[in-house]
């Protein structure tokens, strides 16, 4: 009601004073009547101040959403970094067990210098790939962009994690294709992994005849890649 009346005596400054003749009155209750009728309106800046809330909760909902989990789908390696963000030193190391252990061997290794008693929080990009960043923030994952790394594993994760643990047992030494086509296919049949088959990347060479392994997860393949002897 305070709106109305002050509208009402913007449109009727005399309002104020001591008016009292009938044609006066007359047309001071027709006014009021019309302010009375008109729905009030927000100013402009009111309802800017509104667009700027909705876009703010709009956003924090977007960030918010992508506050999930996810399993990692491209088991083979994970990549381990130095410090709280994507710019800093990393080393792709093959996934032996977890991701947060694979990077603390990474750390203890002194590879990304000492940060001794730093938690490690594993993350996973949209490719499926694990990504481990030393800090004790929980949401780093959703601030960096990233999903939080599911805890709770697919079988078929399971068997593929297993699987390229087994592959690179064999990192060492200089393995003929032939042979690593026979312990690869034969891995794959062990794990119950009937979809995935095995090929060569490119041919092999006198100066690569050795052979080492990367797991194709969109073409459910484990690829030869040629290399030089150890």
């Amino acid at each position: 009601m305070s709106d109305k009346y002050d509208e009402h005596e913007l449109v009727d400054p005399a309002s104020r004073y001591d008016i009292e003749s009938p044609e006066y009155i007359d047309r001071k209750e027709r006014t009021w009547r019309k302010v009375i009728q008109q729905p009030h309106q927000p100013s402009r800046s009111r309802r800017l101040v509104l667009v700027v809330a909705v876009a703010v909760l709009a956003i924090g909902g977007i960030a918010a959403g992508y506050e999930l989990t996810r399993p990692v789908t491209n088991p083979s390696t994970v990549e381990c970094y130095g410090q709280p963000h994507v710019l800093s030193r990393a080393v792709v190391a093959p996934l032996n067990g977890t991701a947060v252990a694979t990077c603390r061997a990474v750390w203890r290794s002194g590879e990304l210098g000492s940060r001794g008693g730093v938690p490690l929080v594993p993350c996973v990009n949209a490719a499926g790939t694990a990504l481990v960043f030393p800090s004790r923030d929980r949401d780093l994952c959703a601030q960096l962009g990233f999903a939080k790394l599911s805890t709770v594993v697919g079988n078929e994760t399971q068997r593929l994690a297993e699987l390229s643990r087994r592959l690179s047992s064999q990192g060492g030494a200089c393995i003929s294709p032939a042979d690593a086509r026979r312990f690869a296919a034969a891995e794959l049949r062990a794990l119950g992994l009937s979809s995935w088959g095995v090929r060569d990347q490119s041919p092999f060479t006198s100066t690569k005849p050795c052979a080492t392994y990367y797991l194709d997860t969109g073409d459910h393949v484990v690829e030869l890649v040629p290399r030089i002897r150890p």
